[in-house]
C-alpha cells in the first residue's frame, strides 16, 4: 500500500519534480518506506512505498519494464497475482521481483487495459507509456484505493489525497456547494465524480483513464450484471461460503503480519472466526498468532464488548480493545479532520480512526475489515423500503402486509407509514426522507440553486437490488470506504476487505432478494453460509453498531464549547451556505434535549471544520498544510 503523485504536462514547462516532492511530503504516511520519482520531458510519477509484499529494494517504484518502455507507480495490492504470474510466465514473460507490482506491470504489457478484468484486488495505478507518450491510470473495481485528479488546458495533476493536490500553486481550493447541500440534506458524502472542492474530481471505482495528446478519455471496464441464481437457499450458502472462504484466504498474502479489526457483528466475526479456521487446518500461515482490535465503550449502550468476548472465547484470536474519550476525540479532531480531506457523517469515523492507531502501535500493516457486506446483502434496515416497494408493484398483497406487520412489530413502526414509504418509491423512485427537514438549514440561494431529489437507479428489476446497487457503487460505500482508506494509511496500515471481493460481490447480486432480506432478517444467505463457523449468538444477531460513539453524549458534555463556538461563530454566520438561525435553534433544542439528531449537528460542524481546514488555511486560498 502506497501513496502516489504526479503530472502529464500539456502545454506548460512549469510544473518540475520538486512540486511531486512536495506533493509526496504531505502524503508521507501512505508510504513510509521508500520514495522514488520518474521524471521526463512530458510526466512526472512520484511514488512513496508501504512495504508489504517484498520488502527488499527490488520493490522500489516507479518501477520499468525491461525494455524501459513502461513506468508505473501503484498503490493497491493484487491478491491474485501468484495466478497471474504463471499465466504470464506462458507468455515469456520473465520476473526478477517478488512483487505485484511487477505482474501488474507485466499484466498491462501482455494484455493493455483488458487486464483489469483479470485482476482481484485493489488498486490505484498510473502507468506511463514512454513510445506512445500516453498515460493510463485505472481505480480497482469499487474505488477502494483512491484516485483524485485536476485538469486544465495547461497539465493533468493526480495524487491519492486530495491534500497533495493542493500543494500545486495553481490550485486553489474552494467548495463545491452541490456536495454541501447533499451532505447537509441527504447525508451523502460521495459523488462519483466530483468531490466537495471544486475543480477537483476523482476517477470512479471500475474506472480507467487515458491522457495523451489527442485530449482525456475517461471509461467503465467493469460493472455488475443482472444474472439470476436458480438454487436453494443451501445451494447459495455453500457456494457463498466457498467463496468467502477464498476472498480470506488470498487477503493473507503478505510478508508482513496480518491482523483484523473485530466488532463483535457479523461482518467483522465472519471474516475472524473463517481466518481462525483456515490458520487451524493450516491454509492460512502466520507466524505471530492472529490478533483483533476492538473498539469498547463506557456507555453500555455502545459497547459491543459481550460480542467480541463470545468470537473470542470461540477461537484462539489474540485480542485488542480501547475505549474512547471526547478528550481524545477533542484532542484528535483537527488532524481527523485533515487526515480525511472532506467532511465526514459522524464521529464514528473517529472511533475507527483510534482503532488503526492501535493497530499500528502493536506493529501490525495489514489488517482485514468488514466493509462491503451491508450494501451486498441488505444489511441495514433501511433497505425493508426497497423490500416493501418490491412487494408492492409485485401485487401480492397477503405477503406485503406480512412482512410490514413483521417487520414493524420488531421494530416498534407503524405499517400504515411503511408502506405508504413503500407506494412513494414505487410509484416516483425518489428515496432520501430527509429532504424535507433538513433543508431549511442551508441559505436560501444554495436551497434555490442545489435543490434535487435522489432517484434510484432502474439497472435491475428489483427496487432492493437497485437500491444496494446504488449504495455499493456511488451512494453509501465510497464513503464508508474513503473513511476507511484515510484513517487506516494516516498510521500507514493496509486494510483488505474480502466481502468486496468482486466473485462475492457478482454472486450476491445474482440471489433473489428473499435470500438477503426476509421476515425482517438482513444478510439471510451470510447467516446461512457461516452456519457451524460462527458462534450461534452471533448469526442470530439482529442489532448493529460498527465503530459507534456515543456522540449525542459527548456534544452535551465536553464537546459542547467547541460546537457552542462553531454554531455561533462569525465564520459559520458568514460562509453564505447556512440559514444561521435555523442552525443555531436546531442546535439549542439539541442542547436542552429537545431534539436529538446528533449526525445533522455533526454535518453541519463537520462542513464548517473542513471549511476552516482547507479553504480558509492561508491567505489568497492556497493551502499550506
Amino acid at each position: 500500500m502506497c501513496g502516489i503523485a504526479g503530472y502529464f504536462k500539456k502545454n506548460t514547462n512549469s510544473d518540475s519534480p520538486e512540486l511531486v516532492k512536495k506533493m509526496l511530503k504531505s502524503i508521507r504516511h501512505r508510504g513510509p518506506d521508500d520514495e522514488g520519482i520518474y521524471s521526463d520531458d512530458t510526466v512526472c510519477l512520484g511514488h512513496c512505498r508501504l512495504s508489504i509484499l517484498d520488502l527488499t529494494q527490488a520493490g522500489h517504484q516507479p518501477m520499468a519494464s525491461d525494455d524501459q518502455r513502461y513506468q508505473i507507480v501503484y498503490n493497491g495490492e493484487i491478491y491474485n497475482y501468484i495466478e497471474l504470474k504463471e499465466e504470464l510466465r506462458r507468455f515469456g514473460c520473465k520476473f526478477r521481483t517478488q512483487t505485484d507490482t511487477e505482474v501488474l506491470l507485466q499484466a498491462y504489457r501482455v494484455w493493455g487495459k483488458e487486464c483489469l478484468r483479470r485482476l482481484n484486488g485493489m488498486w490505484s495505478f498510473v502507468i506511463w507509456d514512454c513510445e506512445r507518450e500516453e498515460l493510463f491510470f485505472a481505480r480497482d473495481r469499487f474505488g477502494v484505493k483512491p484516485f483524485v485528479y485536476y485538469t486544465d488546458d495547461e497539465r493533468f495533476v493526480f495524487a491519492s489525497e486530495i491534500k497533495a493536490l493542493l500543494h500545486h500553486p495553481i490550485i486553489c481550493p474552494e467548495p463545491n456547494r452541490q456536495t454541501i447541500y447533499d451532505f447537509i440534506v441527504y447525508g451523502r458524502a460521495n459523488h462519483e465524480e466530483e468531490t466537495f472542492f471544486k475543480g477537483i474530481f476523482q476517477l470512479p471505482g471500475a474506472h480507467y483513464g487515458i491522457l495523451n495528446r489527442y485530449g482525456l478519455h475517461v471509461q467503465r471496464y467493469w460493472d455488475i450484471e443482472q444474472n439470476r441464481f436458480e438454487g436453494s437457499l443451501t445451494e447459495a450458502a455453500e457456494e457463498f461460503r466457498r467463496i468467502f472462504e477464498d476472498a480470506v484466504r488470498i487477503r493473507f498474502r503478505s510478508d508482513v503480519e496480518v491482523g483484523s479489526c473485530l466488532s463483535g457483528g457479523l461482518d467483522s466475526s465472519s471474516i475472524v472466526c473463517m481466518a481462525d479456521r483456515m490458520i487451524s487446518d493450516g491454509r492460512i500461515d502466520t507466524n505471530n498468532g492472529f490478533q483483533t482490535f476492538s473498539l469498547f465503550s463506557r456507555f453500555p449502550r455502545f459497547d459491543e464488548s459481550k460480542w467480541v468476548d463470545i468470537v473470542k472465547k470461540h477461537t484462539r484470536i489474540n485480542s485488542h480493545h480501547i475505549c474512547l474519550s471526547e478528550e481524545e476525540l477533542l484532542a484528535e479532531l483537527q488532524r481527523l479532520v485533515y487526515v480525511q480531506d472532506e467532511p465526514f457523517g459522524s464521529t464514528s469515523i473517529f472511533g475507527q480512526y483510534m482503532v488503526m492507531q492501535s493497530i499500528n502501535r502493536h506493529g501490525i500493516k495489514v489488517t482485514l475489515d468488514g466493509q462491503g457486506s451491508d450494501e451486498m446483502l441488505a444489511g441495514y434496515l433501511s433497505y425493508a423500503d426497497s423490500y416493501f416497494a418490491d412487494l408492492y408493484v409485485s401485487g401480492d398483497e397477503e405477503s406485503l402486509y406480512r412482512q410490514v406487520d413483521i417487520f414493524c412489530r420488531k421494530h416498534g413502526l407503524t405499517p400504515s407509514i411503511a408502506i405508504e414509504r413503500a407506494r412513494r418509491l414505487a410509484e416516483t423512485g425518489a428515496f432520501g426522507r430527509h429532504i424535507e427537514a433538513n433543508v431549511k438549514f442551508l441559505a436560501p440561494e444554495l436551497r434555490k440553486d442545489c435543490h434535487k431529489e435522489i432517484i434510484l437507479c432502474r439497472k435491475f428489476d428489483s427496487f432492493l437490488q437497485n437500491h444496494l446497487y446504488q449504495d455499493l457503487t456511488s451512494l453509501s460505500l465510497p464513503s464508508f470506504l474513503r473513511y476507511e482508506d484515510r484513517n487506516s494509511m494516516a498510521y500507514s496500515i493496509e486494510s483488505r476487505l474480502p466481502f468486496l471481493d468482486y466473485r462475492l460481490v457478482e454472486f450476491a447480486f445474482s440471489l433473489p432478494v428473499s435470500m438477503k432480506l426476509h421476515n425482517s432478517v438482513t444478510k439471510v444467505v451470510l447467516r446461512q453460509a457461516m452456519h457451524g463457523i460462527l458462534p450461534e449468538q452471533i448469526a442470530n444477531r439482529q442489532d448493529k453498531m460498527g465503530f459507534v460513539t456515543p456522540e449525542s453524549v459527548w456534544f452535551r458534555e465536553g464537546f459542547m464549547p467547541v460546537l457552542d463556538q462553531l454554531f455561533h461563530g462569525k465564520e459559520l454566520a458568514d460562509r453564505g451556505l447556512f440559514d444561521i438561525g435555523n442552525v443555531i435553534k436546531e442546535w439549542e433544542d439539541f442542547k436542552q434535549g429537545r431534539k436529538n439528531d446528533s449526525f445533522l449537528i455533526w454535518r453541519i460542524a463537520s462542513v464548517e471544520l473542513w471549511y476552516r481546514t482547507f479553504i480558509d488555511r492561508s491567505p489568497g486560498g492556497h493551502f499550506d498544510g
